[in-house]
């Protein structure tokens, strides 16, 4: 070592005086007492500002964890929402009843809501108010009575229906104007509401039932859940410019509508809101065998041996669950084909129903199958919802086949996948997966992107039926995104949705297994696990009935939807709409099923007449256009063709609007008109700490306040004793 790096004798004696001459200063003003106080205020300070930095605002599982956003809150019944332009806080507007009659003829399902809403208040109001329908319900009618007025809606370009509504509002003109969300949800908002006066709002649409394994049934919703918003803010404001309206989600770069369909949630300990009645007259055509609500409890009232009525037995329901019939016929008395017509303005419209016939399984028919197990554990699915999901789990991985290979998937805010790669269906396998599913619980977002891309990797595979089987309550605000990834990355894989709960995202889960070429089903309650996975097992060990093909024999020209046909499932039938100036004098169908050849005609001398088939095909043809977008259509020649239908037909769709307006002035020039807004329950089951994400005990802030505070008490005390020390 080198010279300058060693200390010498004295070198080292002088060090040692200089050490001993600093700790004798610094023993000159050393207090213990002092150094103590000090220490505490610095914690103090710090706690504090750590409680000013992370206030005391819980984050939501609805919202990525990176995200800012507002209060949890959400939506699904219909809702009116009222605000207030003196203070912008927000108070309930007593909902008087939401009335529901249905009428079911054949097929086809006649629907009318009535809401019927009152201002409490001495001011006037605007409302705003959201609501869900069936996903595939066709809306073409709305009149709203206020004291002695009748407003019937008219149908127009949505921007144009917003600047004739906003017009009518300045002009203290009574005015209406309805919607689209999402084909589900709507959007109904009200001007110029009189203090105290009572206004009914009802609505018309129609749909068909679902028929599946013989056994009919009809869905209506009563409440939408809150809705998980992926991606990054795009504004400091949440609110939707029009209404000034402000929901708990902030617009995002995925869902750019996410203040639409956030307004607020029933608390904890708040009572419900939104009482609804329904009443459905059921006339299917044949003798009833079975009839059954799954949820509610309803009185049944036979008129004949072909004709119900139903009623909920106590009147009034709270709004947080799907409203769901089901009904049979005789065995061996379930029509077999049904063929409607409808002729208007020159034009004739079809609707064609058959059921391909129902043919044993084939004992010989077993392709090894790789089978995907997706499962939502978010925190919508906490609760009922999750123990319905591990017992579908279950049920599904106890029936695999040793020459079968799985996997399974769960996902909230990130994805984790059980076995780095598909493992066979032995039975050591299966009890490794048993034991994984055991262990499952509910918290967290909602992020199903990544769950796809995972789920599909876009192969083909021709020695093996690839199945994605995805469980999941579809409590996403991104469905147009998700639809998007699973047409890009689909490849051989067939998806199979079950939706879970009380309220599940039908359009969600609807859609997204017609875009994966699969089937979906429902389980609302844990009792219904074993009948449910049964039924979709059969599908999925069954052939199907591919290449279905329809000719006609004048070879008259006819827009038809669905188009191409869809596969069908063991047990599903065919059902189409079509538009045609002739109608054919038979129909052919023909497919193949197993490998054989199979056909079916149908003479049109066997149609029924039937009003509302073109509001039917007209709805197809909009979903049609709708979905082409993904595969890469022209926006602006979706959306010209769009409008030109919902506007011929009346219907309300992402680009139209119904929209009413009095013609005489109602609210005097000098009075103000204030608003405000009520809430919507949580989903039945749903608990609103897991669906939000909040904390049992006090937030961070509030504990990094606590010690704060304490350490300042400390220092004062400290502080004492040292000056009574001196």
């Amino acid at each position: 070592m080198g010279g300058n790096s060693m200390l010498t004798a004295n070198d080292f004696g002088n060090h040692k005086r200089q050490k001993r001459s600093f700790k004798q200063t610094l023993s000159s003003y050393w207090d213990p007492g002092v150094f103590l106080i000090a220490a505490f205020l610095v914690t103090s300070f710090i706690f504090v500002v750590l409680s000013i930095m992370f206030p005391a605002q819980a984050e939501s599982s609805m919202l990525p964890q990176n995200e800012t956003h507002m209060k949890p809150s959400g939506v699904r019944e219909g809702s009116l929402l009222f605000k207030s332009v003196k203070s912008g806080q927000y108070v309930s507007a007593p909902q008087l009843n939401t009335d529901v009659k249905i009428e079911i003829t054949g097929m086809v399902a006649y629907a009318r809501v009535i809401q019927e809403f009152e201002n409490p208040g001495d001011e006037w109001l605007e409302g705003v108010y959201v609501f869900p329908l069936p996903e595939d319900a066709a809306v073409s009618h709305l009149t709203m009575d206020v004291g002695d007025r009748v407003i019937e809606g008219v149908i127009k370009e949505r921007e144009e229906a917003k600047k004739v509504y906003s017009q009518a509002k300045k002009e203290g003109k009574k005015a209406s104007l309805l919607e689209q969300e999402r084909p589900n949800i709507f959007m109904m908002s009200v001007a110029n509401i009189g203090p105290h006066e009572v206004i009914k709002v009802e609505l018309e649409y129609q749909q068909t039932v679902r028929l599946d394994n013989g056994l009919f049934s009809l869905r209506f919703p009563t409440v939408v859940g809150p809705r998980y918003i992926p991606g990054q803010q795009t504004g400091n404001e949440n609110r939707f410019d029009e209404f000034n309206l402000s929901g708990w989600a902030f617009a995002t770069t995925e869902v750019p509508d996410a203040p639409r369909i956030s307004p607020p949630v029933v608390e904890p300990g708040q009572d419900p809101d939104n009482p609804v009645s329904l009443e459905v007259i059921l006339d299917p055509g044949f003798n009833l065998a079975k009839l059954q609500s799954l949820y509610h409890a309803v009185d049944i009232n036979y008129i004949n041996d072909e004709v119900a009525e139903i009623r909920l037995n106590n009147t009034w329901a709270v709004a947080d669950q799907d409203f769901v019939l089901e009904w049979a016929p005789d065995k061996g008395r379930a029509p077999q084909a049904a063929l409607f017509a409808e002729e208007k303005k020159g034009e004739n419209f079809i609707y064609l129903m058959v059921m391909p016939p129902a043919e044993n399984s084939v004992t010989d028919y077993h392709i090894p199958r790789e089978v995907v197990f997706v499962v939502d554990v978010s925190g919508s699915m906490a609760g009922p919802s999750i123990r319905q999901a591990k017992d579908a789990l279950v049920f599904a991985v106890s029936r695999l086949q040793p020459e079968d290979r799985f996997n399974i998937i769960t996902f909230n805010d990130i994805v984790d996948r059980f076995f780095n790669y598909p493992m066979t269906g032995t039975k050591e396998h299966i009890q490794k997966a048993l034991h994984f599913i055991k262990r499952l619980e509910a918290t967290g977002g909602t992020e199903i992107e990544p769950a796809l891309y995972e789920a599909l990797d876009g192969s083909k595979n021709l020695n093996r039926i690839r199945q994605v089987i995805f469980m999941t309550d579809g409590s996403v605000g991104n469905e147009q995104q998700l639809l998007q990834t699973v047409r890009e990355r689909l490849g051989d894989s067939r998806i199979f949705t079950i939706g879970i709960g009380s309220a599940p995202n039908s359009y969600f889960m609807r859609n997204i297994a017609e875009r994966g070429k699969g089937t979906f089903t429902y389980i609302g309650d844990v009792k219904e696990v074993q009948e449910r996975m049964e039924e979709l097992y059969t599908k999925l060990e069954n052939p199907m009935l591919t290449d279905v093909r329809l000719s006609i024999s004048n070879q008259a020209e006819m827009e038809m939807f669905p188009d191409p046909i869809p596969d069908l499932y063991l047990g599903e039938p065919l059902t189409l709409v079509a538009s045609t100036e002739n109608v054919p004098e038979q129909f052919l169908l023909s497919g193949y099923y197993a490998g054989r050849y199979w056909e079916a005609e149908i003479k049109s001398r066997t149609a029924g007449g039937s009003d509302g088939i073109s509001i039917l095909w007209a709805r197809q043809k909009i979903k049609s256009l709708m979905d082409s977008l993904d595969g890469g259509a022209d926006q602006d020649e979706v959306r010209k063709n769009v409008l030109e239908t919902a506007l011929q037909h009346h219907l309300v769709s992402k680009y139209t609007s119904l929209v009413a307006v009095d013609v005489t002035p109602s609210r005097p020039e000098h009075e103000n008109m204030n608003s405000k807004m009520a809430k919507t329950n949580m989903p039945k089951g749903w608990q609103y700490n897991k669906v939000f994400d909040l904390p049992q005990t006090a937030t961070v802030a509030e504990l990094c306040f606590i010690l704060g505070a304490l350490a300042l008490l400390l220092s004062l005390i400290v502080w004492f004793l040292a000056a009574r020390e001196r």
